[in-house]
């Protein structure tokens, strides 16, 4: 209602600024009788069926309670202005919402009014004309709220004609979950009449399964003001319905607080049965990928995952949620990621040609690089645009490995020849023109300066004849003679061998560990640990610590050599095991790659690793026995 029409109202009964003045000067003498009518209001609303079956239990009494008394005080104390309208006309709403027929409102009214009446002409018998003018006052304020109610509820009126022939089902529930109205259409589709409704709560209709979910639903409307559910609602005659709930809450007009739900329920059947065909489809489509012995994966134009299959999953090493939505780009290394994404983008513009096989390295989940092929292709929508890409890829890491392994044997059995030949052609003179040379050395004078340049040339005869022996041993390495050896010893041993040498003063080596036994060769296996400690040395610059570990790991002997000195670049460490690569000024580039041959000889593996925090760690794992004690 306007409140203009409510000040025409005001004018036309008459209801002005003396009535507001005669009931603030009544107010003090009947304001003590306000909770003794309010008592007897509800013991009268509690007494009748019509009227008790909205009042949801005591504390929801309570509150009306309150919510009446500040009303009384209103109608006496004022203002009768727009803000009093607009409080009378929410209350009238809220009648007509909670269901309380229009009959009992008015009847309410009546026995207000009577006891207000009883009230003033009891405290007013020293004061004729103050009775005269607050009763006078008192049926004209409460002939407006009348007039406001009743306008609520013509309002209401055609509301309800709305909700009445909606498409939806529509329905209210209060705090404990019971229905206090709704409409034809959902007690058509239900099968329900109105008065079993009205007698029944919301899950009371809700299949058995859904209940929960459904309180949990209403638990929200009531604490947030919004929920939305779908459950399955269960019909008179036992079908189940799956529907949508949409709930909004309904407030008090003085507290604010949520005192009834007003829910919009839809139908989804069709909807749940489009959905369940296409996870059939999906879980169909699902496990024929997941049989694939190729990875299959889909990016979308955000350059993420939308798409991995089983195989993919276990190349990389990830669950199927960790990597959807996830960037592609975080499982390529860096080093291929500007080649790998100039791809992608080419293939999403049209201007790569699908099908055209890559190949580049993926991450997986520990770190470890595999070497995938892959075959593109592009996904359309339906009109035509890009809007992923499929790809099928083989990870080819083993048979890159093999490859290598193929064309690495192949090199060594050319050098094999090689070396038989240095060895003959070279070593055997080289003999010669050393014993040539310390004879000759015997007869020049000691003050003589040729004794020098002879001695500088027995010094390089012997570097070559070590280059020589390196490369014999490299190509043709004899089979280890297996024998039990204490590694934590042979690493003592071999570390002090080091520190004999005067260059190596400034050097400590710390050995720690378990005094493992492995079946080894203790001969081929010292130049070993003595070469990768006089690296760490020269690394360290001749002086500092290496730290030196010995550990079982499983059925390993597990060996750490670590330094802190500067770390061997990434380009760098990808060749340390390629034969004749070095970096030092005089190195043969034979070292490492004679330890990997004479670790592999042995069944172990050797790796090297450069940490973050910088310096150096070589590893090397040798197979344990396999029995009681396991080589302890």
């Amino acid at each position: 209602m306007f409140l203009a029409v409510f000040e025409a109202m005001k004018g036309y009964s008459g209801f002005d600024a003396a009535s507001e003045a005669a009931l603030r000067e009544v107010h003090p003498r009947i304001a003590g009788r306000f909770p003794a009518i309010v008592d007897h209001f509800y013991r009268e609303i509690l007494r009748h069926p019509g009227t008790a079956r909205v009042i949801e239990g005591p504390e929801q009494v309570e509150k009306l309670r309150g919510s009446l008394e500040r009303w009384l005080a209103e109608v006496f104390l004022g203002p009768h202005d727009a803000s009093y309208l607009e409080k009378r006309s929410r209350i009238g709403l809220t009648h007509v919402r909670i269901g309380l027929p229009q009959a009992y409102v008015f009847a309410a009214m009546s026995h207000i009014r009577c006891e207000l009446v009883d009230a003033i002409v009891a405290r007013t018998a020293d004061d004729p004309g103050l009775r005269k003018r607050a009763l006078d006052a008192l049926s004209k304020i409460l002939d407006l709220d009348l007039a406001l109610i009743a306008g609520s509820y013509h309002e209401a009126e055609k509301y309800r004609d709305l909700v009445e022939s909606a498409p939806d089902m529509i329905h209210q529930v209060n705090r404990k979950g019971r229905f206090i109205s709704v409409n034809r259409t959902e007690q058509t589709r239900l099968g329900y009449p109105l008065e079993a409704l009205l007698s029944m709560r919301l899950e009371d209709i809700v299949h058995e399964e859904d209940r929960q979910a459904v309180r949990e639903h209403l638990g929200r409307v009531f604490t947030t003001g919004e929920s939305r559910c779908e459950v399955r609602l269960v019909t008179a005659a036992g079908e189940a319905v799956h529907v949508e709930i949409r709930a909004t809450g309904v407030r008090d007009p003085l507290t604010n607080e949520v005192i009834h739900t007003r829910a919009y329920v839809r139908e989804i059947g069709e909807r749940k049965r489009h959905e369940e065909a296409l996870r059939r489809e999906r879980d169909t489509a699902q496990r024929y990928l997941d049989v694939a012995g190729a990875i299959i994966c889909v990016i979308g134009r955000d350059e993420r995952f939308t798409l991995m299959n089983k195989r993919g999953c276990e190349v990389l090493g990830y669950r199927e949620e960790e990597l959807v939505g996830r960037p592609f780009l975080d499982i390529i290394p860096e080093r291929h990621r500007e080649e790998v994404l100039r791809v992608f983008r080419g293939l999403m513009a049209g201007d790569v040609e699908a099908f055209d096989r890559y190949e580049n390295a993926v991450v997986t989940k520990l770190g470890e690089e595999r070497t995938v092929a892959w075959r593109n292709t592009v996904l359309r929508d339906a009109a035509g645009e890009i809007t992923a890409t499929l790809s099928s890829g083989i990870d080819v890491t083993e048979h890159k490995r093999m490859e290598r392994l193929i064309v690495e044997r192949e090199s060594l059995a050319r050098l094999g020849e090689m070396a038989a030949v240095v060895a003959h052609e070279v070593k055997n003179p080289l003999a010669g023109i050393g014993g040539a040379l310390q004879i000759i050395q015997g007869q020049i004078p000691a003050q003589s300066s040729g004794r020098a340049v002879v001695r500088e040339i027995l010094e390089r005869l012997e570097a070559l004849n070590n280059t020589v022996n390196d490369l014999l041993l490299f190509a043709r390495p004899r089979l280890p003679r297996v024998a039990p050896v204490p590694f934590l010893t042979l690493i003592q041993d071999t570390a002090a061998l080091l520190l004999q040498d005067p260059k190596m003063k400034g050097m400590e080596v710390e050995s720690l560990g378990e005094d493992i036994v492995v079946p080894a060769d203790a001969e081929l296996l010292k130049p070993v640990f003595l070469n990768l400690l006089l690296n760490a040395a020269q690394a360290l610059g001749g002086r500092g610590k290496v730290a030196v570990s010995v550990a079982q790991n499983g059925c390993l002997c597990r060996i750490l050599i670590q330094d802190k000195g500067p770390g061997i670049p990434a380009a760098v460490r990808e060749r340390i095991f390629e034969p004749f690569f070095s970096t030092k000024h005089r190195g043969t580039g034979l070292g490492l790659p004679i330890a990997k041959r004479i670790v592999e000889a042995h069944g172990g593996r050797i790796a090297v690793d450069c940490p973050p925090g910088g310096g150096t760690t070589v590893m090397i794992e040798l197979p344990l026995p396999v029995g009681p004690g396991q080589g302890r």
